[in-house]
């Protein structure tokens, strides 16, 4: 929990850190990229609520910067252009990063519900029931019926109904 506080509060930190560089340097040099290099590192580690945090965080560092930075004597509307492009790559950022978290959310629960029986199998060779763990001996159908998870339908194969048939 400490590590995670400590990422945060380091990312943060480059925020801020890449802000000020931001207002010294002129408008035009590409320093937002700075802004979402933090982005990109904070999706291997952060929750989505944190990556949400760092997206607006870096976004508003992000717009102060060039609030705050000199002009270059480039046309406004190219300034502008180039902002909505630095924001607008930080929230696709955050955007793929929360899905990724949401895919691995419902990967990890698949794999929560997926049991899987392993290893040998003590079974009657005449009556066909198992013994569990406790040394009973239980039909087939009720042992994997607990530890599989599954229910069963029965019917009669084509070859067992002639025998029948025939008895």
């Amino acid at each position: 929990m400490r590590a995670i506080h400590f990422r945060m509060v380091v990312t943060l930190a480059a925020g801020i850190a890449v802000l000020a560089l931001d207002a010294v340097v002129p408008r035009g040099v590409a320093t937002w990229l700075l802004q979402i290099a933090v982005v990109w590192t904070a999706m291997s580690w952060a929750t989505r609520r944190e990556l949400m945090v760092v997206g607006l965080w870096c976004a508003a560092c992000a717009d102060a910067g060039y609030w705050l930075s000199l002009s270059n004597g480039a046309p406004r509307w190219f300034d502008f252009v180039n902002q909505l492009l630095c924001i607008g790559a930080i929230m696709m950022l955050v955007n793929i990063g929360i899905k990724e978290r949401v895919a691995q959310a419902a990967r990890s629960a698949a794999e929560a519900e997926v049991r899987v029986l392993r290893g040998l199998l003590p079974i009657c060779a005449q009556c066909k029931k198992i013994r569990n763990e406790r040394d009973e001996w239980e039909q087939f159908e009720l042992y994997l019926r607990r530890h599989a998870e599954v229910e069963f339908t029965h019917g009669v194969c084509p070859e067992c109904a002639k025998a029948w048939a025939e008895a």
